[in-house]
């Protein structure tokens, strides 16, 4: 079936569902981006990757900060 997103935006929202459980719930209920989820998958071990989503709530980091962090 045909859907109306280009490729590159499926790719990415598909990439979404790798993340833990608790950090795909921040994305969905919106406390976080999907840039910022997209930007946390890089991240291997989980414990570390919820406690930077955890500081990117609570002291608002824009995606890009994240990146450098």
């Amino acid at each position: 079936k045909q859907v109306s997103k280009p490729r590159p935006y499926i790719a990415n929202m598909l990439r979404l569902l790798h993340l833990p459980k608790k950090i795909a719930d921040m994305v969905k209920d919106g406390r976080l981006t999907s840039a910022h989820g997209r930007t946390l998958l890089a991240i291997k071990d989980e414990q570390q990757m919820l406690r930077l989503a955890k500081r990117v709530v609570k002291e608002k980091w824009s995606v890009r900060y994240l990146e450098n962090h």
